[in-house]
């Protein structure tokens, strides 16, 4: 599983942005369904 660290390593982005970009696909994968 990856974590959120490791994406933050991975792409340069900070946690904190990470965790809005999770948040944002979580609501439109609910938004699909």
């Amino acid at each position: 599983k990856t974590t959120i660290d490791d994406l933050s390593t991975r792409t340069q982005l900070t946690p904190a942005q990470i965790r809005v970009w999770f948040n944002n696909k979580r609501t439109r994968e609910r938004q699909n369904n």
